[in-house]
């Protein structure tokens, strides 16, 4: 899992947006001695976003054997829930 406590830069000339998730580039390249815990009432980085929803699908995939395993498992379920 690649979030991470809320942050947010403290520079004036950064975006005004909090970052969790900790591939997010962005994010990244925020110094720690720039970053500020929390959200401030932010949003949330639209990379950061992104990551997070796409994580949880490869995660489950991942612990699953992959995507052809969950389809084959899915084939011998005859695709019930």
């Amino acid at each position: 899992m690649a979030k991470v406590d809320t942050y947010y830069s403290i520079r004036q000339s950064d975006r005004r947006v909090h970052h969790n998730n900790n591939k997010c580039t962005e994010g990244k390249a925020i110094e720690s001695y720039i970053r500020s815990s929390g959200s401030e009432n932010r949003p949330l980085c639209e990379q950061c976003e992104t990551l997070n929803s796409s994580e949880p699908l490869v995660a489950q995939q991942e612990s699953s054997g992959g995507l052809a395993a969950s389809f084959m498992s899915a084939v011998r379920r005859g695709f019930r829930h």
